[in-house]
C-alpha cells in the first residue's frame, strides 16, 4: 500500500508511482524478465519460451530437443491441410496455444487438440536416417 493508503494502484498518485518504481527495480535486480508489455501483450515468443519453460538446464535441453524435433517434422511431415501446417509451424517456433489461436482465429482449445493430434500422428511415423528407418516416440 502506498503512503496515501490506496489499496489499488492510482496513476495520478506520486506515492503509488514511487512504490511501483521501487517494486520494478526490486524485481529487475532479482533477475525477473517481464514477457509482457504495459498493454499485456507478449513482447517476444522466444523470450516467453526462455523465461517460462527453461527454468533449469535439464528443462531447457528437453524443450530445445522437442522444438528441434517439431521443426524437423515441419519439413518432413505430411499435413492434411495448410491450416494444420501453419498451426504446427507456430507451435514448432514455441508460440503458446493462445497466441496461435489469436493469429489463426481459432479457439485455443481447438488448436491444442489439433497440435496433440498432429503430434500423435508425427510420433508414429518412422524416422528415416539414410537407409535406416526406426520408429520412435517423443513424450
Amino acid at each position: 500500500m502506498c503512503k496515501e493508503q490506496h489499496r489499488i494502484f492510482k496513476e495520478a498518485c506520486d506515492s503509488c508511482q514511487a512504490l511501483r518504481s521501487e517494486w520494478l527495480e526490486y524485481v529487475k535486480a532479482a533477475g525477473f524478465i517481464d514477457i509482457e508489455n504495459q498493454a499485456g501483450d507478449i513482447i517476444d515468443h522466444a523470450t516467453n519460451i526462455q523465461s517460462y519453460h527453461f527454468k533449469t538446464e535439464v528443462q531447457a535441453k528437453a524443450k530445445e530437443s522437442y522444438y528441434s524435433w517439431a521443426r524437423a517434422k515441419l519439413q518432413e511431415g505430411a499435413f492434411q491441410s495448410q491450416k494444420e501446417r501453419i498451426v504446427w509451424e507456430y507451435h514448432a517456433e514455441g508460440w503458446s496455444r493462445r497466441s496461435i489461436a489469436k493469429a489463426i482465429g481459432n479457439k485455443p482449445s481447438w488448436d491444442g487438440r489439433l497440435i496433440n493430434k498432429i503430434k500423435d500422428y508425427l510420433t508414429t511415423q518412422p524416422l528415416t536416417l539414410g537407409s535406416l528407418s526406426v520408429t520412435h516416440s517423443v513424450g
